[in-house]
């Protein structure tokens, strides 16, 4: 998924083409399989189930784009990605994992506070810069042009 480099071997690129291929049609032999095992209600009662159906239809969506050559395959790469998800599936079955997911889940409402914090700090510091050194940026100690090409417009420099 992440091989791809400009460039590339044709033979590595038809490899890689040829995995994806093969990866696809597991995922959709797998959700195959559940379909016929579980009816859809059966199916449908699991939220992995759920996640795993959407990642083999946009998985399809990719390849039908790959194949038909409707759209340049490095923009329907990233659709690629969404497998990497499916990972999380171990959380349910190892211990390490799942509580190492819930301690990130955990530490993300006081990442947003930490981020808004640091904003602040950092717009203080822009206009407490902006009145010390403001009226010593002018064109005429720069040779007529003020470096990065940015203009001023009452005391706060716009790039």
């Amino acid at each position: 998924m992440s091989i791809q480099y400009h460039g590339m071997n044709k033979d590595l690129e038809l490899t890689i083409d040829i995995v994806n291929l093969v990866c696809t049609f597991i995922f959709l032999t797998e959700m195959i399989l559940k379909l016929i095992a579980f009816k859809l209600r059966g199916y449908l009662k699991s939220r992995w189930n759920i996640f795993d159906g959407i990642v083999v239809i946009i998985s399809l969506i990719d390849t039908v784009f790959t194949l038909s050559n409707f759209i340049d395959n490095t923009g329907t790469s990233v659709l690629r990605s969404f497998r990497l998800v499916r990972i999380l599936k171990l959380a349910k079955s190892w211990s390490t994992m799942s509580s190492l997911l819930a301690t990130i889940g955990q530490s993300l409402g006081a990442l947003v506070n930490l981020s808004v914090i640091l904003a602040i700090i950092i717009y203080i510091f822009a206009v407490v810069g902006m009145q010390l050194f403001g009226s010593s940026y002018t064109p005429d100690k720069f040779d007529g042009e003020i470096p990065g090409g940015g203009s001023r417009t009452s005391g706060i420099r716009f790039c």
